[in-house]
């Protein structure tokens, strides 16, 4: 229950950075009040070529999380951010358009929020469990903004380290997407 407080409590935080962000996103595309984290998972959770690219994208920011190699990390991030680039002109197209925009946001939100939870089960004085074990649990999650916002904030914070939390948790200038952007466009 910590874990859920804690990533909750995330999103109080983010609000103010890119809640207006997220709003002027709702109001330019007249998207209904029910208009949620997981539109892209309602809209698309029938396709399965959709699904599978979203699940294969997940899975390599996972593993990109876990290379010791910073090079080898790059490349399964960039690797997984060409497959998500991909998806998004074939499906995220049209009325679908506002889609892509509000997927950034909302990864950032939601992939942030499980960070926190995450880090907290696993620290010592938190719920003191191992990495292997909670990495299960988050990477396979049955919400696919929350599952691949996870492996994404995994693979950035691999990649560039802490200074994220500096525009996920401060001043929102940069979505997490937009950093990683940045960060895999130094090699």
């Amino acid at each position: 229950m910590v874990a859920v407080l804690l990533h909750e409590g995330a999103h109080v935080a983010q609000l103010g950075p890119y809640g207006p962000r997220l709003g002027a996103l709702i109001e330019q595309n007249a998207l209904p009040d029910s208009f949620g984290d997981d539109a892209v998972q309602e809209r698309f959770q029938s396709n399965p070529e959709f699904a599978a690219s979203v699940q294969r994208e997940t899975g390599m920011f996972i593993e990109a999380a876990a290379q010791e190699d910073d090079g080898e990390a790059k490349q399964l991030a960039f690797e997984a951010r060409e497959l998500m680039l991909g998806r998004a002109a074939r499906w995220l197209v049209g009325d679908d358009t506002c889609l892509g925009e509000a997927e950034d946001v909302w990864l950032t939100f939601e992939g942030a929020g499980q960070w926190v939870g995450y880090q907290w089960l696993i620290h010592a004085r938190g719920g003191a469990q191992t990495p292997a074990d909670v990495l299960t649990r988050f990477a396979r999650g049955h919400s696919w903004v929350q599952t691949e916002g996870f492996a994404v904030v995994m693979a950035l914070d691999r990649i560039v380290g802490p200074g994220w939390k500096s525009h996920a948790f401060g001043d929102g200038e940069q979505t997490v997407l937009e950093m990683l952007d940045a960060a895999l466009a130094e090699q």
